[in-house]
């Protein structure tokens, strides 16, 4: 959870040089954050039952390569179409992300209190949006390389929580 909406902002330093490169107005960057909206609010809506019919882990998994291959998408991005595709895709598998997390966290927690999955889940969100904003602004001012390191760094977070996904347990035993 906290990964997928650490990555949700990870492109907004960029924005004001993506705008000065590829010379698009502030509606289109708008449009570029409502289709990452759209593309959450989607799979939400559409595929939020999907890990209870195939399991929690595979669902992560999908989310996950898909996360990390949206930060291919962002390195290799030249124009404004690019940043439409990449937002897209990631408000898609965000969206699955959140749904299978979400339910994982509750599935997996020793007691299954709804509470403390709750404020576990609020302050992981929290965090994770926060330092990701945080950490790529650092990036793109100090390091080298500020339209790809961030992302770099992304990919390898989701290749690490890949990693781990291939061993969570599968809690969803019985399916519809």
């Amino acid at each position: 959870i906290g990964l997928a909406l650490f990555a949700s902002g990870t492109p907004s330093p960029l924005y004001g040089t993506y705008r000065e490169m590829w010379g698009f107005s502030p509606v289109v960057l708008t449009l570029v954050y409502a289709t990452y909206a759209f593309g959450v609010l989607a799979a939400l809506l559409l595929a939020g039952r999907v890990s209870d019919e195939i399991g929690r882990r595979p669902v992560l998994l999908t989310a996950t390569a898909t996360l990390a291959l949206t930060s291919v998408v962002f390195m290799l991005a030249d124009s404004t179409a690019w940043l439409f595709a990449a937002r897209g895709i990631q408000g898609l598998a965000t969206g699955l992300a959140l749904g299978a997390a979400s339910a994982a966290l509750l599935d997996l927690h020793p007691n299954r209190n709804p509470a403390q999955v709750g404020l576990t889940n609020g302050v992981v969100s929290a965090s994770g949006m926060g330092l990701g904003v945080l950490v790529s602004a650092a990036l793109v001012e100090l390091a080298p390389a500020p339209r790809v390191l961030p992302y770099v760094v992304l990919l390898v977070l989701f290749l690490i929580a890949f990693a781990g996904a291939l061993r969570m347990p599968e809690p969803v035993q019985n399916r519809s």
